[in-house]
């Protein structure tokens, strides 16, 4: 995450925008799959 918070001329905008659209995306598959899996276990318990 060092590299999106430092600024350095060898990184556009636009290359930092692009990280952190990947990065928001990441985290949003990841709380999908979180949210599934808590389902399935309360599926199990119940």
């Amino acid at each position: 995450m060092s590299r999106i918070n430092t600024y350095h001329e060898d990184f556009s905008n636009s290359e930092i925008a692009r990280d952190m659209g990947i990065n928001r995306k990441t985290v949003a598959k990841y709380r999908k799959m979180k949210e599934a899996t808590q389902q399935e276990a309360t599926d199990l318990l119940s």
